[in-house]
């Protein structure tokens, strides 16, 4: 009877503390935070009359509020196409940017307009030493391209991928190798 009492005491106790330390875990899943990524930026998109489109424009002309959705989840608008000569592998690319969010709001987070200089980064085709949202775009512009990007965590920086947020971006490329 002794055995039974304690047993029960124990097999209480446990359920009892169990219970305790799950209920007082405030710590969102990753399964959490992408759903609450992906509703930041359905609210986004459908806060601005965003046009999503499956295709990219045949002409590369975007209409005002039409952004092409790419396999990786980055969102593009192209503003300017620049000039026609496309990036070459290993050629440095210039950037002006202005980061905005987390989304769904559209606070500035980080400018380099107002620095002396843009950043740059080595251009290396399908991988390249920076963040998604800044080298995809290249594929379909050239020296003077301006680009809008909104980007979901995984295109971002080291900062955005481990807290799971999504931004946009105003993209403004300088190539290194002018146009001929």
């Amino acid at each position: 009877m002794y055995k039974k009492i304690v047993y029960l005491t124990l097999a209480l106790s446990m359920f009892v503390s169990g219970y305790v330390c799950t209920s007082c875990d405030d710590t969102e899943t990753y399964a959490e935070l992408l759903d609450a990524e992906k509703a930041a930026i359905k609210s986004y998109i459908k806060k601005n009359n965003i046009v999503v489109l499956k295709d990219f424009p045949i002409d590369s002309i975007f209409q005002e509020n039409e952004y092409f959705l790419d396999a990786q989840g980055l969102y593009i608008h192209i503003d300017t196409l620049g000039g026609k000569r496309k990036v070459q592998t290993g050629e440095t690319v210039l950037l002006w940017f202005q980061k905005r969010g987390p989304l769904p709001e559209e606070s500035d987070t980080a400018c380099n307009y107002t620095y002396p200089k843009p950043d740059e980064f080595v251009y290396m085709g399908s991988y390249t030493s920076t963040r998604y949202a800044w080298y995809r775009p290249l594929k379909w512009v050239g020296n003077g391209g301006k680009v809008k990007v909104i980007a979901p965590h995984s295109a971002g920086n080291t900062t955005d991928q481990s807290n799971v947020e999504a931004f946009t971006y105003d993209l403004e490329y300088i190539l290194t190798k002018l146009d001929n």
